[in-house]
């Protein structure tokens, strides 16, 4: 990826991560936010996963923390996306800004059905590659020596 992709990416993605989260929170458009939210964890499940199939030993940029990329990480990121999945199922709960201000999306209609099998689908399908990937894989033992990138 060019650099000055990757710098903006870099700069883009926590302001994205933010918004979502609060939109989430508040409940603004509660679908169409879970869809984006489970998709960047997608992204960071598949990411961290890569690396670790490929043996990188590098950091998961969580935070200002100097966190090695581990198998925990893609159980939470893949945990979190069937949290997202349920406030996706339940168009975000009975307290959202959207249920206050009575605002109506294109997904609040019943066609959302659709997304949610989708959804669920992508996130069983991620889940089952995962296990597999991780328990198929030979383990390494502590203080291996790590494989360069290329």
């Amino acid at each position: 990826m060019p650099v000055s992709i990757a710098t903006f990416v870099a700069h883009f993605l926590p302001i994205l991560e933010i918004l979502a989260g609060v939109m989430l929170v508040f409940g603004l458009l509660p679908q169409a936010v879970s869809v984006i939210a489970f998709n960047l964890l997608l992204v960071f499940a598949v990411t961290i996963t890569v690396s670790l199939v490929r043996e990188m030993d590098n950091d998961c940029g969580c935070f200002k923390h100097v966190i090695p990329v581990q198998w925990r990480l893609v159980y939470r990121n893949i945990f979190l996306m069937g949290l997202v999945l349920l406030m996706f199922a339940l168009k975000g709960g009975a307290l959202t800004i959207n249920k206050l201000l009575a605002i109506q999306t294109s997904l609040s209609h019943p066609n959302s059905t659709i997304g949610l099998v989708v959804l669920a689908s992508i996130w069983g399908i991620v889940l089952l590659i995962i296990l597999l990937l991780h328990h198929l894989l030979p383990h390494r033992p502590k203080g291996a020596k790590q494989a360069t990138p290329f």
